[in-house]
């Protein structure tokens, strides 16, 4: 039963997005990269909200809009900038917070020989292929 409702809403979706396409044509001319600037500052709000959190990109989307509307103010030229800038932060901070919870070498293969997987060709640097022979 939700086949037939993800089919009705990505038609509402496709049919909105050729409203948007129909609306936007007379304003500017069309080129074949006419959406690139949006799509980047949309990856960059996914990133910033969280990939796969729609409040996440709802809180991302507020956030991107502040930040380049006030560096907007003072610098317009620095306002894409800023807001790569942002999403640098928030994945450096990703990472740093995600390397520091992961576990060592030494437990990973403390891990790994308690559900019985052979590491020695680890230390050996070969494959298990190659391991085997």
């Amino acid at each position: 039963t939700t086949r037939p409702a993800f089919i009705l809403v990505s038609g509402i979706g496709a049919m909105a997005a050729g409203v948007a396409g129909i609306v936007y044509a007379p304003i500017i001319s069309i080129t074949p990269n006419v959406g690139d600037d949006i799509l980047i500052e949309c990856f960059v709000v996914v990133v910033i909200g969280g990939v796969g959190s729609f409040p996440g990109a709802i809180v991302g989307g507020i956030i991107a809009g502040e930040i380049m509307s006030i560096t907007s103010m003072f610098n317009p030229s620095y306002s894409a900038v800023m807001l790569f800038a942002a999403m640098a932060l928030v994945l450096v901070t990703i990472t740093t917070r995600t390397s520091s919870s992961a576990p060592s070498w030494a437990q990973a293969a403390a891990m790994s020989r308690a559900i019985g997987v052979d590491t020695a060709f680890i230390a050996s640097g070969r494959s298990s292929a190659s391991s085997a022979m």
